[in-house]
């Protein structure tokens, strides 16, 4: 058993054209990122990700062996989308941004086997977006499948994946302000997302919710619990490239958190791991040592 389940319901190959007309290529979504970051660290993290058969598919799973990044796939009819992004001499990019084919209805049983499969594990992060309804549908489904087998969700999502599973009750979720937003059915300005957070915890808590942690970007983020809120300012970094830091952000979050840290460390070990993910191209390569460097004391 894995001590980690990550589910990405929409992955990806992530591919940077640069200045020199050189590309990088890697096997990108959410929870695959965060997954990358668990190996690195030595954690036991399996990736659950429906794959086809198409050559994306098959370039993604060449990717994610190449990283030591452990599979569970669950084989579907559609290939995996490939995002380009361009990087111009001025530093600035350009993305073409593909938003996915969502899975066929009966291909949802498979997803609901796998999941059942892979669990249960010390705590299953769901990360990312859905493709489409039937993909959301399954956010639900698996907040649902872990709270029946006593394994605590983490859920980082956003669209619908974040709606519907939010609704099912996750242990944790971890928005931003735009996601805050969402969820909270309006606009959240700058400066009220703890009110916002506070009053969305208190009706969800119910449900099974036990936390939210807002994402401030490069300001932070803070984590309101039933006992209290903490708040945790990111340290001060030359940005050089900020995907993939929010996914850094939740992998060292759980880590900490199953390693045994207290709700503050591990408010503080996540920021170190977004803000050193900032800091380096491509996104999510991280290390244990990249991450104390900015944190100021060792990792469990």
């Amino acid at each position: 058993m894995a001590r980690y389940a990550t589910l990405t319901l929409n992955p990806c190959i992530d591919r940077t054209y640069l200045p020199d007309g050189s590309f990088t290529e890697e096997a990108g979504g959410k929870g695959i990122n965060a997954a990358r970051v668990l190996t690195a660290l030595g954690d036991e993290c399996i990736a659950m990700v429906p794959v086809g058969t198409g050559e994306n598919s098959l370039r993604f799973r060449r990717l994610c062996a190449d990283d030591g990044i452990r599979l569970h796939e669950v084989s579907v009819a559609r290939d995996i989308r490939r995002i380009d992004t361009i990087r111009h001499p001025d530093g600035t990019d350009e993305q073409r941004y593909v938003k996915g084919e969502d899975i066929a209805p009966e291909e949802l049983p498979l997803l609901k086997e796998a999941l059942k499969q892979i669990l249960p594990t010390s705590i299953l992060m769901i990360c990312g977006s859905a493709p489409g309804p039937v993909s959301a549908s399954f956010a639900r489904e698996a907040v649902l499948t872990a709270k029946s087998l006593h394994v605590p969700v983490l859920l980082d999502s956003n669209g619908d994946a974040l709606t519907q599973g939010f609704e099912a009750g996750p242990d944790v979720i971890k928005p931003n302000q735009k996601e805050l937003s969402q969820l909270s059915g309006r606009d959240i300005p700058a400066g009220e997302e703890e009110a916002a957070a506070a009053a969305l915890l208190r009706k969800a808590a119910p449900a099974g919710l036990k936390g939210i942690i807002v994402s401030l970007g490069e300001k932070g983020a803070m984590w309101l619990a039933q006992d209290g809120t903490y708040y945790c300012p990111a340290p001060h970094v030359e940005t050089v490239n900020p995907v993939g830091s929010g996914d850094c952000f939740t992998a060292v979050l759980c880590h900490s958190l199953i390693s045994g840290l207290t709700e503050q460390g591990a408010l503080a070990a996540a920021c170190a791991a977004g803000a050193a993910n900032a800091r380096v191209f491509p996104a999510a390569r991280i290390r244990r040592a990249d991450i104390e460097e900015l944190l100021g004391w060792s990792l469990p």
